[in-house]
């Protein structure tokens, strides 16, 4: 839309609407007198899918002024659909569903069963899908994905008060509070004990956050005391014997807590001479393996100071302490050493687990303030927090209600509706190349049939891996649970069994890459 002129002392304005450059068409709008919103109204329709006389585009145009300048327009409402249509019939199918009726409304029907493996992630259709916990009781829930960069509104379920539906929000009912599927552990409350005339009254909203035990993602770590707080995970404390300790550790009695900024299980490959990138600039640098392969010698930098230096032995912990306030000794940064690799430039170690809190603690003290919201008991175990002051739910109002958690109110002023949310910004990122570590496998073979399997996924396949060895008589093959016959293959790969038939005692070396979780 662009306005060709603007006739101040006429109150008129002429406008034109183009696509990709292209003129479409125009309107002169008088503002003048105009009483009828109609009348100030632009209404653009066009044909589209066999329909005549669709509706695609309403602009409102509520005045016309004079700047200094130049001359200018308000346009107070836009309204638009695409012009592309998407065609729909009851055999469309998208991703597992279809489809099954259309009239005033669309139901849709999974198409083939839907099997909830632990620890799956089930695309449903368009960026919809089925997250299953890791844990043997059935638990679920469903997720959007988004990949384009922007500003997302996460919020809960909505609340009517003239039906009397409102009461308590948690992490059942809003994804902007910290929940572990994996555990079934949420920590986070907000009660709204009573609304009079859209006020919430002083002390009638009520949030509590509980500290609760919880395994690390690498379970070997053992278990550490986590709480959430607005959303966000943070470290509590740890229990005697995690990482070493020999005294139970308490942030929360002291005062404070920590962020939790990694808490992974995946595995990674590190070879000599390159970097195990944390958060916060901390930095481990793998200098050097010992001669037999059974150490790595490491040093820990923060923003390219080293703060720390150390002997590990393969499948051992490396953990760093660091006093936090009065919290002393508390293990910010540990990380599990695995199997040692020798590849057939350098060599390489596995990492399996890794866990890292923020040094950047945050003070939590009776009568601090968040937005409408103030503390009002912290202990070893809960921290509790009140409304000070009455929260008046205006209509079509947008209220922050602590740090990141807004209550939105509907434009509607002969019923309270209103919903919590938070939002998440996704930013741009760019692909960095990444380098692939090349690994040598020697498989033994005995004479006869062996059952064998690879730690590696080999760059080649089994001809070009067997065929030069004259004591390997090829083919090689694979057992098929399902026919429950032998069938030959043409590749072989990790975490499956192969049988092989070899003449003579021999070995076959190979290269390629190892699982990388």
């Amino acid at each position: 839309i662009t306005p060709q002129q603007i006739d101040v002392d006429g109150d008129k304005v002429w406008l034109e609407l183009t696509k990709n450059g292209e003129y479409v068409a125009y309107k002169n709008i008088s503002v003048k007198n105009a009483t009828a919103h109609s009348a100030k109204t632009w209404i653009y329709d066009q044909d589209i899918g066999g329909e005549t006389d669709v509706v695609t585009l309403k602009i409102y145009v509520d005045e016309v002024f004079q700047g200094r300048a130049d001359s200018f327009i308000v346009i107070k409402g836009i309204w638009q659909i695409s012009d592309s249509i998407l065609e729909l019939d009851t055999n469309t199918t998208t991703g597992l569903m279809k489809i099954q009726e259309i009239d005033s409304k669309i139901k849709m029907v999974n198409k083939e069963s839907v099997i909830l493996h632990r620890g799956s992630t089930v695309d449903l259709a368009n960026n919809v899908s089925i997250v299953v916990a890791d844990s043997n009781d059935v638990r679920f829930h469903l997720s959007k994905g988004f990949t384009t960069p922007g500003i997302y509104e996460i919020r809960g379920e909505a609340y009517n008060l003239s039906s009397g539906i409102y009461g308590i929000i948690d992490y059942n009912n809003f994804a902007g509070f910290y929940y572990d599927l994996d555990a079934n552990i949420g920590t986070e409350s907000l009660e709204i004990s009573s609304i009079s005339d859209r006020i919430i009254s002083a002390n009638s909203l009520i949030y509590t956050t509980v500290s609760k035990v919880a395994e690390f993602e690498y379970t070997p770590f053992g278990a550490y005391d986590v709480i959430g707080f607005m959303g966000d995970e943070y470290l509590a404390g740890y229990p005697a014997g995690t990482f070493g300790i020999s005294t139970p550790i308490s942030m929360i009695s002291d005062g404070k807590l920590s962020k939790v900024l990694i808490n992974g299980d995946k595995k990674h490959i590190i070879y000599s001479g390159a970097e195990l990138i944390l958060e916060e600039g901390y930095v481990l640098n793998i200098v050097e393996f010992d001669t037999n392969l059974e150490k790595i010698f490491v040093t820990l930098t923060k923003d390219d100071s080293e703060l720390d230096r150390s002997d590990i032995s393969s499948y051992t912990n490396y953990v760093y302490k660091k006093d936090l306030g009065s919290s002393d000794d508390v293990p910010i940064i540990a990380v599990h050493f695995g199997n040692i690799f020798q590849g057939t430039e350098t060599n390489a170690v596995f990492v399996d687990g890794i866990f890292q809190i923020s040094e950047w603690y945050m003070p939590i003290n009776n009568g601090d303030h968040y937005s409408e919201m103030h503390v009002v008991n912290v202990d070893s175990t809960k921290i509790e927090m009140k409304n000070d002051d009455s929260i008046l739910l205006r209509n079509d109002s947008t209220i922050l209600i602590m740090n990141k958690i807004y209550f939105k109110v509907a434009d509607d002023s002969n019923n309270l509706r209103f919903y919590p949310f938070t939002e998440v910004m996704i930013e741009s990122i760019e692909d960095e190349p990444i380098e692939e570590i090349s690994f040598e496998y020697i498989m033994q073979l005995q004479k006869g049939w062996n059952l064998v399997s690879t730690p590696l996924n080999p760059y080649s396949n089994v001809t070009t891996l067997f065929d030069s060895n004259n004591d390997v008589l090829l083919p090689v093959y694979s057992w098929n649970t399902t026919n429950k016959q032998y069938y030959d293959v043409n590749t072989i790969e990790i975490s499956k069994g192969y049988w092989i038939l070899a003449l003579n005692d021999t070995q076959v070396t190979f290269a390629g890459t190892p699982y990388s979780g």
